[in-house]
């Protein structure tokens, strides 16, 4: 059953994130043609993988949690709090860290 609903919900998200995407290049396409080079669609492709990943183990994430907690509501809370962990305040503060532990020559 859990077999069924990973792939049920990978797919729901996967489904918005290439038609989200298609549209986007679409738009760039019709304003700005130039931009769509060969560089910057092999970037587009290469990072393509990497959100199919973040978003897979997201779902796996998300199924682990609501078949650990009973009630929906703190599911959902659990699971905002998880992605504004892995989505703002990971980034924000490694960029800071990193800066500060550098050893770099300025």
């Amino acid at each position: 059953m859990h077999r069924c609903s990973y792939l049920a919900e990978s797919h729901v998200v996967t489904v918005p994130l290439l038609m989200g995407g298609l549209v986007s290049l679409t738009i760039i396409g019709i304003c700005q043609p130039q931009v769509l080079n060969l560089a910057n669609l092999s970037r587009m492709v290469a990072v393509l993988p990497l959100a199919l990943f973040f978003l897979a183990v997201f779902a796996l994430l998300s199924l682990c949690i609501s078949s650990l907690v009973s009630r929906s509501s703190v599911v959902l809370l659990l699971i905002l709090a998880i992605w504004v962990i892995l989505a703002v305040i990971v980034p924000n503060t490694s960029g800071i860290l990193a800066e500060r532990f550098s050893r770099a020559a300025e």
